[in-house]
Parts: C-alpha cells; structure tokens; sequence
C-alpha cells in the first residue's frame, strides 16, 4: 500500500474512531433505547462534548470529500512523489490531531492543525500535478 493510501487509510480509521466515540458518550449521556433508536427528538442538557465531536464528524467528512478523491487521482494516475507522500503524511498527522484537540476543547490547537491540514491538501494537489 503507498503512502498516500496508509494516510487515506489513517484518516479513515480516526473517523471511525470519532464515531465509536461519539456512541459512547450518547450511551453514557442517554440510554440504549435512545441511542439505538431514531433519536426524532434531541436529547436533554446534551454534554458540550457530544457537540463537539458532532462538529468533529462534519468537519472530517468535509475534508474526506477533498483528500480522498486527490489520493484516488494519485494512485490511478500512478502519482507518488515527495510531495504526494510528506503531504499525505503531514495531513493524517493533522487530522488525528484536529479530532483529539477538537473533542478536548483545545481550540487554539484545533486551529492550528486545522491549516496545517488544509496546507497539505494543497501541497498534495500541487505534487500531483508536479507528477
């Protein structure tokens, strides 16, 4: 597997982590029947940190829409440089950081790695096109 596809892949698993977690603070903020239900109604005096990872989700799925699709581009255009790959590396990176930093509430750190992320994605364009 390259590395821009381990990165994609990272990126992946921190998302599905983000999601686990966010069933277990519904689990501990609720019950099961809530959680499992089809939650029509919202939930009592929800705890900040359920907001928080909510927005953490969102915010993921925005920038998979962008990376994803640019590591596809790479891989099927036969695409791996330094760029490609320290570009990935770096984003993976940030994105770990941005979801722990976001759902502790550390938000000068979250916005921090929120642009070193947002960096790599253009670097990553930029070393696709370099070839």
């Amino acid at each position: 597997m390259s590395i821009e596809l381990l990165s994609l892949y990272t990126f992946c698993a921190t998302i599905l982590f983000t999601l686990f977690t966010q069933a277990m603070v519904l689990v501990a903020n609720s019950n099961f029947a809530y959680v499992s239900g089809n939650r029509d109604l919202p939930l009592d005096n929800p705890p900040a940190i359920l907001g928080r990872i909510e927005r953490t989700i969102r915010n993921s799925i925005e920038a998979a829409v962008v990376f994803a699709p640019l590591v596809f581009i790479a891989a099927h255009s036969g695409v791996s440089n330094v760029i490609t790959q320290w570009s990935a590396i770096i984003f993976a990176g940030a994105r770990v950081l941005y979801a722990i930093s976001y759902v502790l509430g550390i938000t000068g750190a979250r916005t921090l790695v929120w642009n070193v992320g947002v960096t790599a994605i253009g670097a990553f364009g930029v070393g696709i096109l370099m070839g």
